[in-house]
């Protein structure tokens, strides 16, 4: 009874620790599922990227990977999006090759609203993940760093704007424009 007392503690104890680890073992990985913002990663074959709800309203969607091994799921963070004056919205997450390897491509969306500067509309930032080497998923510093990968649809310093960049379709021209 003693040793059950002890392990019980720990688990209460050690949860909030290693909720926050880079990986934790779950038992079954959650299914893709768009409405639930749950996507196969394009990336690992038994992998699934989640945008889940995070507690740190300065970042307030973890990006999550999700893979099966050894009959166990494991989950590791892989990003996080930072709220913006709005919170993000993920638009939409995609499967695209870049230089020859596989990449999960997301499009994150963020309201603006400066009128006083004259900017107004939709902040679009596109970001990548390859693999890491390791079974895991780190971002495209290209695609990060790139600034045909975010824009404005709206207004920006008094001047109407385009964004070229919303849906997956506009981010393969722009991914394959780039490759050239």
């Amino acid at each position: 009874m003693r040793v059950f007392n002890r392990v019980c503690l720990w688990l209460f104890l050690g949860a909030a620790p290693m909720a926050a680890s880079a990986s934790v073992s779950t038992p079954a990985c959650p299914k893709a599922d768009a409405a639930h913002q749950v996507y196969a990663s394009g990336v690992y074959a038994d992998g699934v990227v989640a945008f889940e709800p995070s507690s740190d309203a300065d970042y307030p969607v973890d990006v999550v990977l999700y893979r099966a091994t050894n009959g166990a799921c494991s989950k590791s963070r892989i990003d996080r999006y930072s709220f913006e004056g709005a919170p993000p919205k993920v638009e939409a997450a995609f499967p695209y090759p870049l230089r020859g390897q596989p990449r999960l491509f997301v499009i994150v969306s963020w309201a603006v609203n400066h009128r006083g500067e004259g900017t107004y509309g939709t902040l679009y930032q596109v970001y990548a993940y390859g693999q890491d080497g390791k079974g895991g998923l780190v971002p495209d510093k290209t695609i990060a760093n790139s600034d045909a990968m975010t824009g404005v649809e709206g207004q920006a310093d008094g001047e109407p704007t385009h964004f070229s960049g919303k849906t997956p379709a506009e981010v393969r021209k722009l991914v394959d424009a780039m490759k050239n």
